[in-house]
């Protein structure tokens, strides 16, 4: 075996498992410790994570992995979207992911919902949808919308779909985690965040995204990618991508590698992708630098080359790879059924259609 990583590369690995903000504070009062603790953190919750790994107690062996599964109504599952979103003692989930918005976790089986107690591996994550006269209430129906364009382009193979629980505003999204085997079991695919892959310690949110030196870039990420024997074009694209829809929030949390047993790692699918420059509350502030810069209105596509060429690619490929992926959306766009995304606003797809139209034409 090769030598044991250092203590702290461990336990920043470990801490890019666990929920971020409020809802990390309301998991540590629920188990009694405190937010800090990230082992802690992982013994009360870390039964079901993202990825394939699965912490157990001490002494317990792989029959201890299966869980047991409860059957959820709709009312019980927007209680529990209700108790995500708040602080309800009893009724947070035993299941830890990563980030700040408020989400369960379920899995789906024979059209029946089903909630994983004692480390039974989940199949769809659920996002509760913020309150209607929020700035943001339509983050889940663009993210919704955005995933549709990403599978349509090739970057993705999740599914994602605004629902109601009782009433209340969810997003139902499956797993690329996961695994339905013919016989229906669900199994675990090992993934890792980019964050994770590169050793930072997002203690400090701000440290997923490149905001000053020794922190995420997407040159360090595409040099994970090729020294797993990966190269990095699907990451120009997803770039590419994320430019165009208007998603600020691509950090190195958002951007994730799937890692299997053969060793090798590829660019797991887009996920956490949304339309953002229609807010009003918009930053224009990419998570990334793209060519040292990152005011998003004047990135260009000039630019998606320039950072590609640091990378390196070979600009002849960095090109193609950036103008299929545009062109794809830019049929995508035209091509969706906006039927299925009502709540979308016309004005965030035409900010859609506008940017990807300017990124083609200053592809030079």
């Amino acid at each position: 075996g090769g030598a044991c990583p250092h203590p702290g590369a461990a336990t920043a690995f470990l801490q890019g498992l666990l929920a971020e903000g409020t809802l990390r504070e309301h998991l540590a009062i629920e188990a009694s410790i405190t937010p800090d603790d990230v082992f802690g953190m992982v013994s009360a919750y870390g039964r079901d994570t993202a990825g394939a790994l699965v912490f157990l107690p001490s002494g317990a062996g792989p029959e201890n992995r299966v869980g047991a599964l409860e059957p959820m109504t709709d009312t019980d599952i927007a209680a529990r979207l209700r108790a995500a979103g708040t602080y309800t003692p009893g009724r947070l989930e035993s299941t830890s992911l990563a980030g700040l918005q408020p989400k369960i976790v379920l899995q789906r089986t024979k059209d029946l919902w089903y909630r994983c107690l004692d480390g039974a591996p989940s199949t769809h994550i659920i996002k509760l949808g913020t309150e209607p006269d929020s700035a943001l209430s339509d983050v889940i129906d663009t993210e919704a919308a955005c995933i549709a364009l990403a599978t349509m382009v090739g970057l993705s193979t999740i599914s994602a779909a605004v629902t109601h629980f009782e009433g209340v505003r969810a997003l139902v999204i499956s797993r690329y985690d996961r695994i339905i085997t013919a016989d229906g079991q669900v199994e675990r695919v090992h993934q890792e965040d980019t964050a994770q892959a590169l050793g930072l310690d997002t203690r400090d949110m701000n440290r997923k995204f490149q905001r000053g030196k020794n922190l995420p870039s997407l040159k360090a990420i595409a040099a994970v990618l090729r020294n797993s024997g990966q190269e990095p074009d699907p990451l120009l694209a997803l770039t590419a991508f994320n430019l165009a829809i208007g998603n600020s929030d691509a950090h190195a949390k958002n951007i994730s590698l799937l890692r299997p047993q053969d060793g090798f790692c590829s660019l797991a699918p887009a996920y956490d992708v949304a339309m953002h420059a229609h807010h009003r509350t918009f930053g224009n502030v990419f998570a990334m630098d793209v060519n040292g810069r990152r005011a998003m209105t004047t990135l260009t596509g000039a630019d998606l080359l320039a950072e590609a060429k640091a990378w390196p690619l070979p600009e002849r490929r960095a090109r193609r790879v950036v103008h299929e992926t545009l062109t794809a959306l830019e049929a995508a766009i035209q091509d969706i059924d906006r039927d299925l995304h009502p709540a979308v606003q016309d004005r965030a797809w035409a900010a859609v259609e506008s940017r990807t139209k300017d990124l083609l034409a200053t592809l030079n």
